[in-house]
Formats: structure tokens, sequence, C-alpha cells
């Protein structure tokens, strides 16, 4: 695949970008959100419980209307707004970094600005985080893919150990290898293979070692069952603020609570759905 091939694809993706972030100005796609939240809030129930102490309306009434009504919206918009621009898949939006990348370190061979490797580094750091394959924990899965998760986990270190230093702290013929390796990794990214894959973590494999300096604090701040824990606090937080919206508005205790468990509950099976759907 030739530098041209690399830079259509690129400009094909930029474009589908773009449009999506265009679309999501129109009003249609913010009819189409506030239908998904209407639906979200009346299925809790937060939006009949509030309607029902704050305005007396029956709370059946609220609770069906709302949710027919917020459908309504959500069809309403997808057929207006029909075909919605198509969105970049993780690949395509991290072969869209990787090229970014490439062009810093072309702006730093021109213009000789250090500024420009860093720039790379930093956009090449949010692939490193996005490279986590699946857990060994599923056993069957895990036994038949072993030689995939094995590479795509030495990929994620040899990033973080190898490419990403050298990327910053090499010299010339360090940043050349770079150069040359983040064109390996882009054509991978659109043609994804085992043996490419192997071939990557070769060639990095041959870069100089620059371990990460990094703090234990910083680490353990980094660990999954913190991040679990601090989404707790989070969500704990937003389930309170709804109870006391509750009691604002002159709402029972009782109806109070049930709104803010009510609103704590779904939100936290919604976040561990995500987090599992992702970790598969």
């Amino acid at each position: 695949m030739t530098d041209n091939e690399l830079l259509k694809s690129y400009k094909s993706f930029k474009n589908i970008q773009n449009n999506h972030k265009n679309d999501s100005k129109r009003i249609i796609y913010y009819i189409n959100q506030i239908g998904f939240i209407l639906v979200l809030f009346s299925a809790i129930p937060i939006i009949p419980i509030i309607l029902e102490e704050a305005f007396e309306i029956s709370f059946i009434l609220s609770y069906v209307i709302g949710l027919i009504f917020g459908i309504i919206l959500v069809k309403v918009s997808n057929h207006i707004g029909s075909p919605w621009p198509p969105r970049l898949s993780l690949i395509e939006k991290n072969f869209i970094i990787i090229i970014e990348s490439l062009e810093c370190i072309k702006e730093y061979y021109e213009n000789g600005v250090e500024f420009s490797r860093v720039g790379a580094a930093r956009k090449l750091s949010k692939v490193e985080r996005q490279l986590n394959g699946p857990t060994n924990d599923y056993r069957f899965w895990g036994a038949l893919m072993k030689e995939d998760i094995d590479c795509l986990s030495q990929l994620k270190l040899n990033f973080r150990n190898r490419l990403i230093p050298n990327l910053i702290r090499g010299d010339d013929e360090d940043l050349n290898q770079v150069y040359l390796i983040l064109k390996k990794f882009a054509k991978y990214l659109l043609n994804p293979t085992i043996s490419q894959l192997k071939e990557l973590n070769v060639h990095i494999s041959k870069l100089n070692t620059y371990p990460p300096k990094e703090s234990q604090l910083k680490t353990i701040f980094r660990h999954t069952y913190l991040q679990h824990f601090y989404v707790l606090i989070i969500l704990s937080s937003a389930g309170y603020f709804v109870f006391n919206i509750g009691l604002i508005i002159g709402a029972s205790i009782d109806n109070a609570y049930l709104a803010g468990v009510g609103s704590f509950g779904t939100i936290l099976t919604m976040y561990f759905y995500y987090f599992m759907h992702n970790k598969i």
C-alpha cells in the first residue's frame, strides 16, 4: 500500500468524521436525543414522579405519555434524519490518529519544531491506551484467542516502552524507524492480520528501551477496581442529587427516595453493561 493510498483512506475517514460532527449540530439530532432522554427518564421513572408530585398529574398517565411521546420523537427524527451519517469504527478513528502523528513527525523534519514530536507522542498515547485485548478469563474463547491476546499485549508494551519513548527521546535515526513503523501500523489497521501484528512487534522490539517514569501513586489510581469505585461515588452522588431535587419540588420522601435509587440503579446497570460489552 502506497503513501497516496494511506492518504486517500485518511481523507475518506476524515470526511465521515466531519460529516458526523456536522450532523450532531442539526436540530433533528437534538430532537432525537431529547426523545431518547424522555424515554429513559420516563422508564426510570423520574419524570412521572416529578409530574405527579409537582403538578398532580397521574403517575400512570405521565408514564405512558412520556414513553409514547419519547418514542415518537425518536422514530420521527430517525425518519426525517435518515440516513444518519455513518460513524467511524474504533479502528478507523485510531487510523486517523496514526496518520496525524505521521504528519507531526513530518513537520518536525521540515521545521525542526520539537513540540511536533511531543504532539505526535500525545496522539500515540491515545492509541496505546486503547490497545486492550480481551482477557484470559473467558476460558474457551481465551484459549482460542491466546496467541492474538499475547501479541496485542506485547504491542501495547512495545508502544509504551519503546515506540513512544523513542519518538520523544530518540535521535534522528530512532525517529526515522518510528516513522516507518507507524506507516506499517497504519497499513495494518486497514487490513489487520495476525502475521502483520507479529511483524510489527518484531520491528518495535528492535528499538531502544525507555521505561516510563511513572509514580507508584499514579499507577494505583489507574487500577480498574479503583476506577469502578470512582464511578460508584459519582453515580451515588447523582442519585442523591435526584433525591434532593424531589424533596425541593415537594415530593414525598418515599417518592424522592424511589427516584434517587431508580436513577442510580438504572445508570449503574447501563455502566456495567457498557463495561462488560467492551471488555468482551
